[in-house]
Formats: structure tokens, sequence, C-alpha cells
């Protein structure tokens, strides 16, 4: 886990030319928006999204989480068509943008459904979600 600070206490050194008040230590979340960050894995282009506080995939992701995620192509590494029970995917419904875990997949190709649930929900999403709806695989999280 990690947390940032803004300011560190300086503990006293006789012969430290810094002075014993606190030092202004700025977060690097204030120097590199996380829009400007991506991540290249493996040839495929991610970006970070930070997790809203729905508790849905408590423990897993929770307020202020980082989730590392990279778009679908048609090239390996990452296709919609490797997606398997236990992958967590982005899918749009509406204008919301939901991070869960696939549970069951249906169909082949094209026609593929996935049945869709937040591991601290008690019950499945309530729509079969299909290929174009989904965004994103997540492959890491920042804590």
């Amino acid at each position: 886990m990690c947390f940032w600070f803004k300011k560190k206490p300086v503990p006293p050194d006789p012969v430290s030319p810094y002075p014993t008040e606190t030092l202004e230590i700025p977060s690097p979340r204030d120097i590199v928006p996380l829009s400007d960050i991506t991540i290249n894995i493996r040839g495929a282009q991610t970006t970070l999204a930070v997790i809203a506080d729905s508790n849905s995939m408590d423990p897993l992701f929770d307020i202020g989480h980082n989730a590392i995620l990279t778009p679908f192509t048609d090239t390996i590494p990452f296709r919609k068509e490797d997606l398997v029970v236990g992958d967590i995917v982005v899918y749009q419904a509406g204008t919301r943008f939901i991070v869960h875990r696939i549970i069951e997949i249906t169909g082949e190709g094209e026609g593929r459904v996935y049945k869709i649930q937040g591991d601290n929900t008690a019950n499945p999403d309530p729509y079969m979600i299909t290929n174009p709806y989904i965004k994103y695989l997540v492959i890491g999280v920042v804590y």
C-alpha cells in the first residue's frame, strides 16, 4: 500500500545543513496527472484509471486505487476473443464505465455474451454484456 504525504518531519541533526522545520515534499500526483501516464507492457498501450467509491470490487479495488487498463486490439497481446471467466474488464453502461469480473461466457466470436459481477456484490449485473460494450481489460492495480 502506498501513502503520499505533503510534509515530512526532518529529524534534528547537529551537522545537517537542513532546517529542523518540515520540508515540502511534493506528491507525484501533483507533479504528473494520471491522465498523462501511460505504461507499455508487451507492446500494449495502457493507461491508469482512478477507481470510484462504489465498493463493488472490494477488497481488490477501493476509492483512490488506480487500475492499469489496456484497450482491446485485433492483435496480440489482448483480444476480446481471449477473455476467460475470472478476467476483470471495464464495460460501458450508458455514460458510465463499470469495472467488474467476468463470471460466465456464452456464445462464440462476435456473438459472445458475458455475465459480469462485482466481487463484493451478491448478484450478477442485471444485464448480459456483448463485445461492443467491453472497452478495456484490467491488467493490474496500483494501491
